[in-house]
């Protein structure tokens, strides 16, 4: 196996981000109208615009609180710069730039942890593959989310990996170091682009499943620059602040968060009640080209990451590289497995954690 060394070279990432931004950015100068789902971020950002409304946008005369804020803000700073609000390609650009920006950051994490053909391939798959490509060219909030998710992914791992911890203690009021801090505000900004939680679903499995994995082996150290009371205040305050100013506006929300968000855990929801095993055929779809190489990956890494025991952050480059791998088996598997468990399922939500298995389908390649 490659080493993790040399790294992405400056061209490397701009050849990705011309590559990614030309394949994605097409949709906008297609010619192809916007789609009913599609047409809701745009129309709801530009009657915020319109009435000025930061919080929550306008449906008509009714006010949107099915999604919070975030996607309609940054598309709003695209109608400005660009001065339209009734044009595909304005409002399909953020998407494109989101998809862009996953992309780079993946490449990246997987250059820097297994070497650059890795991460030059893990860029490559991530951005052909059928989902990630299709929603990296729509008007909707799903790739804000996979964005965000990806950037507390890329602090998280820096954190592990990259370098040597510079906090002084684990203790729960002990400063942290500037990427713990900035990994539990972008976590905590996941609440603001799709719905409540989904993000931390994401990200709070993966992490908090590698955290126990490395720990219950080797050391516990990993798991207590965590528990942070500082992070875990930052990250309730971004959690609650907008549902408590929907909740403060309009007391009613509650029966329309029971029904949007509850329900599809419960089933209430029936629209999108799905069985068990639904992901794993729609995974098979959305990694399209690469399912096959997804497979492959799977069983190339599998023995190095199950069967040796890992050590300490401290150990050898070999041990490290099993760490990662885990680490990425954990971001792939973990996710996917929570949300098998509610009844309300839809391929859409697998794009936070599709970047993964495009790692591992450069395994699979290679």
């Amino acid at each position: 196996m490659e080493e993790p060394s040399p790294r992405l070279r400056l061209t490397d990432f701009l050849l990705i981000a011309i590559y990614s931004f030309v394949l994605f950015g097409f949709a906008g100068i297609s010619g192809r109208p916007l789609t009913m789902h599609e047409a809701r971020l745009p129309q709801t950002a530009r009657e915020m615009k319109q009435h000025g409304n930061w919080l929550l946008p306008m449906s008509g005369i009714r006010p949107w609180r099915e999604r919070p804020p975030l996607p309609h803000w940054i598309v709003i700073a695209s109608m400005k710069a660009f001065g339209s609000d009734n044009r595909e390609w304005v409002v399909r650009l953020p998407s494109a730039v989101m998809g862009m920006m996953t992309v780079l950051l993946i490449a990246g994490i997987a250059a820097g942890l297994f070497g650059r053909t890795i991460g030059l391939l893990s860029g490559l798959v991530l951005a052909t593959s059928f989902e990630f490509y299709v929603y990296s060219g729509l008007a909707e909030d799903d790739i804000y989310l996979a964005a965000l998710v990806a950037i507390c992914m890329a602090f998280f791992i820096c954190t592990e990996f990259c370098a040597k911890s510079d906090e002084p203690s684990a203790k729960l009021f002990a400063k942290r170091s500037w990427k713990i801090w900035a990994f539990f505000i972008f976590l905590g900004l996941t609440n603001l682009a799709k719905g409540p939680l989904l993000g931390v679903a994401v990200v709070g499995v993966t992490v908090g499943t590698y955290l126990l994995w490395t720990a219950a082996e080797s050391h516990w150290k990993s798991l207590r620059r965590y528990v942070w009371f500082w992070g875990w205040l930052i990250l309730i305050a971004l959690t609650l602040v907008w549902p408590a100013y929907a909740y403060y506006r309009y007391p009613d929300v509650l029966a329309n968060w029971k029904y949007d968000y509850v329900g599809r855990v419960s089933g209430a929801y029936t629209d999108i009640n799905q069985r068990w095993y639904y992901y794993a055929p729609a995974l098979a779809v959305a990694m399209l080209p690469w399912t096959p190489a997804c497979l492959i990956g799977l069983l190339a890494t599998a023995g190095k990451t199950f069967l040796r025991k890992p050590q300490t952050p401290d150990a050898p480059p070999d041990s490290t590289r099993q760490r990662a791998l885990r680490l990425i088996w954990c971001w792939a598997m973990a996710p996917l497995i929570l949300f098998s468990i509610p009844k309300g399922k839809h391929h859409h939500y697998l794009i936070p954690f599709l970047a993964p298995w495009a790692i591992l389908a450069a395994f699979g390649v290679v």
